[in-house]
């Protein structure tokens, strides 16, 4: 699946070389940055006001919504300034946001700010400290069940952790 800046959406099959389908999605009210799913046709954005929203490709039914998710730091003014509309590869991203790989889950977080959304329950996921205090800077999931997540504060306390439940996995 790939996408243009101007929303179209396309699924191709590789070794055939045809095109599966195509959707147009239809975004109301801008979008500072956006992501599609790996393998479900869901995409993610953020609105000019912090919304987060999570819709369907086919149809463009929100499947989850959050108003007013981040409030915006002044050490943040100069990044967002400098910030490009979504979906262009060719800009920083603001939001740390992944899909499990079996897209189950989102994490969306920046700094202190974090939320895990259970896109199959359209619901917000408590997330306990132990996630929180390492998916603000750079995270990654190791599975559906696992994520990797670095302690900013403390980089030698970084870890990779059960996921949802934030439990240690190693060792």
């Amino acid at each position: 699946m790939f996408w243009d800046d101007n929303y179209r959406v396309e699924r191709w099959n590789l070794s055939s070389g045809q095109r599966e389908w195509a959707r147009e999605l239809v975004v109301t009210k801008g979008c500072f940055e956006a992501a599609l799913s790996p393998t479900a046709p869901i995409s993610r954005a953020w609105t000019p006001e912090f919304e987060l929203r999570v819709q369907q490709v086919a149809g463009g039914d929100v499947v989850f919504h959050k108003r007013g998710f981040y409030s915006v730091e002044r050490r943040d003014v100069p990044e967002f300034l400098a910030a490009q509309p979504a979906p262009s590869d060719r800009k920083t991203h603001i939001f740390q946001m992944q899909f499990s790989p079996d897209v189950h889950y989102l994490v969306v977080a920046r700094r202190d700010t974090s939320i895990g959304v259970d896109l199959l329950t359209r619901v917000a996921v408590p997330l306990p400290n132990s996630i929180r205090s390492r998916v603000g800077l750079s995270f990654a999931f190791m599975g559906s069940d696992r994520i990797a997540g670095i302690n900013v504060g403390k980089p030698e306390d970084s870890a990779i952790l059960a996921f949802p439940e934030g439990r240690s996995s190693q060792g």
